[in-house]
């Protein structure tokens, strides 16, 4: 998994939507691999139950076991849960679980992704990286560091606004011989 995937670069919307569905593929299939690579390891495990309890059945004296407690389910599943081959098979399904778990965990992400990069588009169509509604913590967090300042002189020069200011200072700024 690369968490490079999950970001979302504003100053490239283009190429992030171009990337969008063939990274949805990509962790999908991986999604499809991984729960059959579960389901696999979950029948070995029901195996090796299976072969534990069967074996646990047939060889009473080897688990110190009475009539009665070969009778009971519950005392022979406890013993057959202790077996080392089902042990093994349990420890290797827990683990594909988990990466089961994790691919699914990244769809939702590039679910999420995907809702994020509309909402930001929307935001990009109404000018809202370039007009003087951006708070400066907004601006901050939207523009790569990198492209700050250059941004930010970008919207100085086109703000009307901001240009009136900059004249005002520059005129109260001058030197008093001028």
């Amino acid at each position: 998994m690369i968490y490079d995937d999950f970001k979302i670069n504003i100053y490239n919307l283009h190429r992030e939507w171009e990337q969008q569905p063939s990274l949805s593929f990509k962790y999908g299939e991986d999604l499809a691999f991984k729960k059959a690579e579960r389901d696999r390891k979950k029948g070995a495990m029901d195996l090796a139950l299976a072969d534990a309890i069967d074996h646990v059945l047939s060889n009473p004296d080897e688990y110190d076991m009475t009539k009665a407690q070969a009778n009971s389910s519950t005392f022979v599943k406890n013993k057959a849960l202790s077996d080392e081959a089902y042990q093994t098979a349990y420890e290797e399904w827990v683990k594909a679980e988990r990466e089961a778990n994790k691919v699914q965990a990244a769809c939702w992400s590039l679910v999420d992704k995907k809702m994020a990069l509309e909402s930001i588009t929307k935001l990009f169509l109404a000018d809202y990286y370039t007009t003087d509604t951006v708070t400066p913590d907004a601006r901050i967090e939207a523009i790569d560091r990198k492209d700050f300042k250059e941004q930010q002189l970008k919207a100085l020069r086109e703000s009307k606004r901001m240009r009136r200011r900059v004249k005002n200072d520059i005129k109260d700024e001058k030197p008093e011989g001028s």
